[in-house]
């Protein structure tokens, strides 16, 4: 009985349904599923934004898996230090204090710290730090300061471990010669990013070829959204940099590629993420090319403020439908380069198997 009067409210609804749509104009209704789809949106966006607050690692996070993510940050920005070219004795106490910090928190959110491979690359990151500058004899007695006792020691006392071994490397030219006749997998493996460059100039040939591979990136329905800007002019790529941030230290690079994506290849508000995943694909896409014709490169973030996203706009005249997504500094590889370590998690920490 429940479910025969079940069915009677449902074909009641569906009548009211029809009767609605014929007597209600078809403008109107478009405009209510409009405002309709409106307020979903609006929703959907709300609820993606307080996921984010409610979850992104903060400062003053004491939980493991956000200390580890600052603990991870400060450990690539004291690798960076190590592989200039032009090494600094002395540099980065700000990082090192960070270093100290989220170490010691992570001490205290991680009953098995000792076995914790962020804890061992920090301890490597600064193992690396202490013997650098005892082969240069300078005094390391301030920086000493900023870490508890035992933590330096063990530091001073680490033994290198290929798992978690932090710093940099000294990466040959020579190494990359062949890169085309190599198989993806020693390819991708073998890929660093490289922030210093020979003066040789970059070939606009092989530049091309490298667009050519990456046109073969998939896109959400073949819309083919992401866009390329290719900066040679070094005055404007010192400007760009400059309001970009993230690449003080290192000399301009030959060449520097804006990777945009148009939003105009999207076609609703639920696609709002869209043009960040085409353009990531595009981009590592670009990566792997770049390596395979044997040009030296590094990703580097567009995460714009708004005063930045204007002054980058006027600057390359980058219209208003089209985001922002990463540079690519490319170069050529000089003889020898210092580069970051970058240790990887195990697979077994980011694969789950359902």
């Amino acid at each position: 009985m429940a479910r025969e009067g079940h069915g009677k409210l449902g074909g009641i609804i569906m009548s009211a349904k029809r009767l609605l749509k014929n007597v209600v104009p078809k403008s109107l209704r478009d405009k209510f599923r409009g405002a309709k789809n409106q307020f979903s949106d609006r929703k959907a966006e709300r609820i993606q934004s307080k996921r984010f607050i409610r979850w992104f690692s903060r400062d003053e996070s004491t939980d493991r898996a956000r200390v580890e993510t600052r603990l991870a940050f400060d450990i690539h920005r004291l690798e960076k230090g190590l592989s200039h070219v032009e090494f600094r004795d002395g540099f980065g106490k700000d990082v090192l204090l960070e270093l100290s910090k989220r170490m010691t928190l992570l001490e205290k959110a991680d009953d098995e710290y000792l076995q914790n491979p962020l804890y061992l690359q920090g301890l490597s990151v600064l193992h690396e730090y202490q013997r650098r500058h005892e082969i240069d004899e300078y005094d390391l007695s301030q920086v000493r300061s900023l870490f508890p006792e035992r933590l330096w020691n063990n530091a001073h006392e680490y033994q290198t471990d290929s798992s978690a071994n932090a710093g940099s490397f000294v990466m040959k030219a020579s190494s990359k010669s062949n890169n085309l006749s190599k198989r993806f997998v020693e390819l991708a493996k073998h890929r660093y990013s490289v922030r210093e460059y020979s003066t040789e100039p970059v070939s606009q040939e092989l530049l091309d070829k490298v667009y050519e591979v990456s046109m073969k990136t998939p896109s959400v329905c073949n819309r083919q959204a992401t866009r390329i800007y290719q900066i040679t002019d070094s005055e404007k790529i010192e400007s760009v940099l400059k309001i970009q941030g993230g690449f003080t230290g290192y000399a301009t690079p030959p060449v520097l590629l804006l990777i945009v994506s148009d939003i105009r290849a999207f076609m609703n508000n639920g696609e709002r993420n869209e043009p960040f995943v085409d353009g990531g694909l595009f981009s590592m896409s670009l990566l792997y090319a770049l390596e395979a014709y044997g040009l030296a490169a590094c990703p580097l973030n567009a995460m714009f403020s708004l005063s930045q996203d204007q002054q980058t706009r006027e600057l390359l005249n980058v219209p208003d439908y089209e985001f922002p997504v990463m540079y690519i500094a490319v170069g050529n590889f000089p003889e020898s380069v210092p580069v970051c370590a970058s240790v990887r998690k195990k697979t077994e920490d980011v694969v789950i198997k359902i």
